[in-house]
């Protein structure tokens, strides 16, 4: 997935996939886009490019209803 904030690539093509009983850590610089991948990936905005799917259901659909 991708998402550009304001001419920026906040993420450029990332991909990966967390299993359940796993622990995953974000690490990054202030402005790396850790916030916006959280986001994205929680579904509360809509990534620029691919998609996002979390417990089998695509969130690019519905993102903005509150399902997940």
């Amino acid at each position: 997935m991708s998402r550009h904030i304001r001419r920026v690539d906040a993420l450029a093509d990332l991909s990966f996939e967390a299993v359940e009983g796993e622990s995953r850590v974000i690490l990054g610089a202030a402005g790396s886009g850790k916030t916006v991948l959280l986001k994205t990936a929680l579904g509360l905005v809509r990534p620029d490019s691919g998609k996002v799917f979390a417990f089998g259901r695509d969130l690019n659909e519905d993102a903005g209803t509150g399902a997940v």
